[in-house]
């Protein structure tokens, strides 16, 4: 009951001031943002011998899953930043405090298969989400192309041969073939894009799977 958890991530303004007065907003983003989680530990033990076992699996180098019981398909990323506790010998109460780089919650994992052809599929989540590909050649290709109908486009130029593994990671702009890099072969025409929810026609020189994780505000 205690938990509180805002509706959208905090929303920043880029603006210009109005000659006239006023501002101008000319875009706006969603901000990272810390969560404050109630906590009650109750123990067999003293609190203060459990503290070294907390920091070890609180203090992470990357975000790692913040997942709540009562939304179990729902969960937010998140840093451990730090905590407050009213200590008693084997009981405490207070709050842990997380960062959350990315104030979005995120939903599932999915895949969507992608053919020659434009093909529609649904982009499942309420905001705009990078996205992964899995890609086997069956047979020899001198180029590789991504695209969908609403504005992206790779376009990978390389001697491709049958077996070879082509993995694009869009949130890192990186390209590895055989899990090496292979970011030589894209064209200066590429047009990199998030892909936006609802249906996208989307299709692929070679057979590729597209993997993404739903975001929601």
């Amino acid at each position: 009951m205690d938990l509180y958890r805002p509706p959208t991530p905090p929303i920043e303004f880029i603006t210009a001031e109005k000659p006239k007065g006023g501002d101008r907003v000319r875009r706006k983003r969603y901000r990272g943002m810390e969560l404050n989680v109630p906590i009650t530990i109750r123990s067999d033990r003293r609190i203060e011998e459990l503290k070294q076992e907390l920091s070890e699996w609180l203090v992470q180098d990357a975000p790692k899953k913040l997942e709540f019981i009562d939304m179990p398909d729902r969960y937010y990323l998140a840093y451990y930043q730090g905590m407050e506790l009213n200590e008693h010998y084997k009981y405490a109460k207070g709050v842990i405090s997380f960062y959350l780089p990315e104030g979005y919650r995120f939903g599932a994992d999915n895949e969507i298969n992608v053919t020659a052809s434009y093909t529609a599929h649904t982009i499942t989540g309420q905001v705009e989400t990078p996205w992964t590909t899995y890609t086997r050649f069956t047979a020899p290709r001198s180029q590789y192309t991504l695209e969908t109908d609403q504005g992206l486009y790779v376009l990978l130029n390389y001697n491709f041969i049958e077996g070879d593994i082509l993995r694009i990671d869009y949130s890192k702009r990186e390209v590895t073939l055989n899990n090496k890099d292979l970011a030589v072969s894209v064209s200066l025409s590429t047009n990199w894009a998030m892909l936006q929810p609802g249906t996208v026609q989307v299709r692929a020189s070679e057979p590729t799977t597209v993997t993404y994780t739903e975001r929601y505000y």
